[in-house]
């Protein structure tokens, strides 16, 4: 029922299907990496942080070589080696907890609800993006299966593909932030959360603007690192062309998110996310494919990213002059 509700059809459902009943068995590993790896860096050790991934990713990588390639166990294959790559990430992190001079511990704890409901309102947004990713793909699979059939399903598949390798080192650089920002603001430091949030802005833009050339300039040749159907490959790569302007805007969005997660403004941090992987993304996959035609639907997520950038750049100064009239009372 999820595959069929994921807009799979035919043969696509029973591979579906037979990823994520064995994914499923690994979900306690997967997420218990995402909450200790968060951990680890408060504890200082982002180095640890960064290789235990990079690990992670390289045994998934070498058991998709070993399932699928050698065993041709398929799916199944490689969905295995992803569960492998969370266990080892998992045993790993888990380590650091118990070792002599970790400064944080597993312990005994109080159910405090009014704590509990304050962590969860402020981390809302973070809460939103992922569930709106998940809306908003099937959505954009059930709109390009009716319109252009597998092909533009594979298209927006590779173009995920690629959207998370290029978006890595930007949610980085807003993940590395936080704690920073935080620890910052909370010793009325107002000078040094400036100067993060400008050098990180800077960066988040610059990575964009040299990702965006990149499609422009190389879009067929990243297309064929995923396929070799001719047809498939211009399709990608057409595709990709009208899909790259959001690069441009997607590194102040994303970084700016996190920045009012740092500073405890969970309303600001949420209406942001909730824009650009939400709200903004519906109107467009309703309107522009009626002016646009199908280019409209590739067009859509840079149009959420422009529509958000504009309203998240005006909360960005307002903050910043706030901070800046802190800076001159100390």
């Amino acid at each position: 029922q999820i595959s069929v509700l994921s807009g799979a059809r035919g043969h696509l459902i029973g591979e579906v299907k037979a990823y994520l009943q064995i994914i499923a068995g690994f979900s306690l590993f997967w997420c218990g990496s995402i909450y200790m790896d968060m951990g680890v860096r408060a504890m200082g050790k982002p180095r640890l942080s960064m290789l235990v991934t990079l690990l992670a990713s390289l045994i998934n990588i070498s058991c998709d070589l070993l399932f699928v390639g050698v065993f041709h166990w398929g799916i199944r294959g490689a969905a295995l080696g992803t569960g492998i790559g969370f266990v080892v990430s998992f045993a790993i992190l888990l380590r650091q907890y118990y070792l002599p001079q970790a400064r944080l511990r597993f312990q005994r704890f109080k159910f405090r609800g009014r704590i509990i409901l304050k962590i969860m309102a402020n981390g809302s947004s973070e809460a939103l993006t992922q569930l709106s990713v998940g809306i908003t793909t099937l959505l954009f699979n059930l709109v390009l299966m009716g319109r252009i059939g597998e092909s533009g399903v594979a298209a927006f598949s590779i173009i995920l593909y690629l959207h998370e390798l290029l978006i890595a080192i930007t949610i980085g650089i807003a993940s590395a932030i936080i704690p920073i920002v935080s620890y910052n603001y909370g010793a009325q430091k107002p000078r040094r959360v400036l100067r993060v949030l400008s050098l990180a802005l800077k960066a988040g833009f610059s990575i964009g603007l040299l990702t965006t050339a990149t499609i422009y300039l190389a879009g067929d040749s990243l297309a064929r690192i995923f396929s070799h159907e001719p047809d498939l490959i211009r399709l990608t790569a057409s595709a990709l062309r009208l899909f790259a302007p959001c690069y441009l805007f997607i590194g102040i969005n994303i970084i700016a998110s996190s920045y009012f997660t740092a500073m405890e403004d969970a309303v600001r941090s949420a209406l942001i996310s909730v824009q650009r992987s939400l709200i903004f993304i519906l109107l467009g996959l309703w309107a522009l494919p009626l002016f646009f035609g199908n280019n409209g639907i590739w067009m859509t997520i840079p149009a959420a990213e422009l529509l958000t950038v504009l309203c998240s750049v005006p909360m960005l100064i307002y903050s910043r002059r706030r901070l800046r009239r802190q800076a001159q009372g100390l």
